[in-house]
This record gives C-alpha cells, sequence and structure tokens, in this order.
C-alpha cells in the first residue's frame, strides 16, 4: 500500500509500503503523512491537495491534434484512421481501381479495430479519403484556433475539439 508524505523545505514523495518506525524517525522533523498525490498537478496547501492548472503550450495542443488525427473518424460505424500511412493505402487502391486492377469482388481491409470492409468500387474508397481530409482539415484548423487562445486551454479536453453540427 502506498503512503504518501509531505515536508515543507523537501517536498512531497511516496512509499511503496507502510516505512518502518526507524525510518520514519529519520524523516526530517515537520514531516506529515498526506492522501497520495491525485496528479502531478496537485500541490499541498495548508492541509490539503489544490489543484493548479498547468501552463499547457502550443506544442502540447499541436500534439493533441496529431494524436486525433491518427485516432480517426467513424464512418458508418466503423474507425477510420486517418495518419499518413492509412491515406496512403487509401489512394493506391483508388489508383487500384483506375488502372482495373480491382476485380468486381472489390478489396477487402481489416481495419486497426479487426474489422473487414471491402471496397467495390473507387467511389467508396473516394468517400472514405473525403472523410478524412475532411476530419483532418478540421482538427488542424481547431489546433490552430485552440493554439490562439489565452491562455492555451488543456488540450485534452474534449469538448474543445466538439465539431458543430453542419
Amino acid at each position: 500500500m502506498e503512503i504518501g508524505f509531505y515536508h515543507p523545505e523537501r517536498g512531497y514523495w511516496q512509499t511503496t509500503e507502510e516505512p518502518s518506525d526507524n525510518i520514519k524517525a529519520a524523516y526530517p522533523e515537520g514531516t506529515v503523512e498526506v492522501p497520495l498525490k491525485p496528479s502531478a498537478h496537485h500541490t499541498w496547501i495548508d492541509g490539503k491537495w489544490e489543484y493548479e492548472r498547468p501552463d499547457w503550450d502550443k506544442w502540447s495542443v499541436s500534439m493533441e491534434a496529431e494524436r486525433r488525427i491518427n485516432e480517426g473518424i467513424l464512418i458508418n460505424g466503423i474507425r477510420f484512421r486517418c495518419d499518413t500511412d492509412s491515406i496512403s493505402r487509401l489512394e493506391g487502391l483508388v489508383r487500384g481501381f483506375e488502372r482495373g486492377a480491382v476485380g468486381s469482388e472489390g478489396k477487402t481491409y481489416k481495419t486497426s479495430a479487426g474489422v473487414d470492409i471491402t471496397f467495390t468500387t473507387k467511389e467508396q474508397v473516394q468517400a472514405v479519403l473525403n472523410a478524412a481530409d475532411d476530419h483532418r482539415d478540421w482538427i488542424l484548423e481547431r489546433s490552430a484556433q485552440i493554439q490562439n487562445m489565452e491562455p492555451v486551454p488543456d488540450p485534452g479536453d474534449p469538448d474543445l475539439w466538439e465539431k458543430p453540427a453542419p
């Protein structure tokens, strides 16, 4: 069982088990046992943990945008990743249809979520590509808007990334 301790000059630390009396006796005078620290963004103030809003930066927003692009978009209940490799594969499939290299049975792929999807026309693939492009464009535009906010908010807040209804 982990146990937290705090000293006004040395700060916070935690142990993975109850320290012996000898170990506790070696702690500096003024050390108190405290509840475990809830997050890196909490500070021990007046006998309790207080949340301190971190200073988010533009890089954090950019990294969240990239994560959301890689995570992808739901299209007809199927998650399609929108990273460069996934888009490139779909573009290659479009070219395969254009060359006549794809038969009437189409091509079946497995998504990263393990779902089989069969494309039987170039238009089906193009519709997914268009949705992925729209998703990436929205995320990049929203990322720029968030980065321009003062102060920069927590990029992990899902409400920041809600796409307005058309």
